[in-house]
């Protein structure tokens, strides 16, 4: 239930049942057509746009609560899309698994190639237009409860009370003014880091800036591109790098010789090696055993005190994926 896979399919199943069920009566009451006519036609893609919208308006609280971004386009790209899915590509896709056990499903999944590039050609056609996709904020962790509060009341309730839902979705989305992106964005491994600096931008000081780790880094701190290393305040060598935000100074280190020389100068330490925990004076360090168990972590500097976001923290603690975390120490 806390990932992002569940939550946008809860919300896009329930949002279409529950605007189905509302709108049952206005259906019963229509003309009902036949045939292959203009008027079907035109039923039909009402019928798409209409889910689409709905689709949209039910997932994209979510999709800027976990991604950051809005795609401004997403009601066109479904409306053009949906009938290459549900008339070409779903029935190859039935052919294909109906004629695998003859060894003849190529004779569906060949075409079905087409339709496939087809259909991310629409997808990237759509993406290059012009404000396709807008980096927002998104509602803070409380606000977010709230949010989704408001969107279950308006699915389950069948009455006017539905509407009610509404208010309690605004006031938890409204928490994106508020949102503050963290200051150090940590991959799982420590071999990609990336640092806010004083002046607002966002910039690697370890890894690929182009990586998709990276990318969600960058949305994530309402940033479009990353800073060109050479601007930022960072001093870098074989060894790893030192960069000072705010009142802290961080090492990255790449190799555990810089080990002692930068436990002296930084209160904060990153490395991709297990350390024993007596070898290091910083106040701080994010070894290979930390980084594993967390599954990565973001930090955030507040009135002088560094508050630690952790991934698994935020996925929950499953037995089967993260064995020991209830042993691990917050920095």
């Amino acid at each position: 239930m806390l990932t992002a896979s569940f939550q946008l399919s809860f919300s896009a199943a329930g949002a279409l049942i529950a605007s189905y069920e509302w709108g049952s009566g206005w259906l019963a009451r229509s003309p009902k057509r036949a045939g292959f006519g203009l008027g079907s036609i035109v039923l039909y893609f009402s019928a798409v746009m209409g889910a689409s919208l709905v689709a949209w308006l039910a997932t994209d609280p979510f999709i800027i609560y976990h991604f950051n971004q809005f795609s401004s386009y997403s009601l066109l790209a479904n409306t053009i899309a949906e009938p290459l899915v549900s008339f070409i590509l779903m029935p190859l896709v039935i052919a294909g698994v109906l004629l695998l056990p003859f060894h003849l499903a190529w004779i569906a999944f060949t075409p079905m190639q087409y339709g496939v590039d087809l259909l991310l050609a629409i997808a990237h056609w759509v993406a290059r237009m012009p404000h396709a996709m807008w980096i927002l904020p998104g509602p803070t962790d409380d606000g977010f409860a709230l949010l989704v509060l408001g969107i279950v009341w308006m699915y389950f309730f069948k009455t006017r009370l539905r509407w009610c839902g509404m208010f309690f979705a605004l006031a938890g989305f409204s928490t994106a003014f508020f949102y503050v992106p963290a200051d150090v964005f940590i991959s799982d491994d420590g071999k990609r880091v990336a640092v806010r600096t004083d002046d607002g931008q966002l910039a690697m000081v370890r890894g690929r800036a182009t990586s998709v780790g990276a990318q969600q880094w960058s949305r994530a701190s309402i940033e479009q591109d990353f800073e060109n290393p050479q601007d930022t305040p960072t001093s870098c060598d074989r060894l790893g790098c030192i960069v000072t935000l705010k009142t802290h100074t961080l090492a990255v280190l790449k190799r555990p010789e810089a080990l002692s020389e930068d436990c002296h100068m930084a209160d904060i330490v990153i490395l991709p090696q297990k350390v024993a925990k007596d070898s290091c004076k910083a106040a701080i360090v994010i070894d290979q055993t930390e980084l594993h168990d967390s599954g990565g972590m973001t930090l955030q500097f507040k009135d002088g005190h560094v508050i630690t976001r952790k991934v698994a923290q935020a996925q929950g603690k499953r037995p089967w994926a993260m064995l020991g975390i209830e042993n691990e120490n917050e920095p």
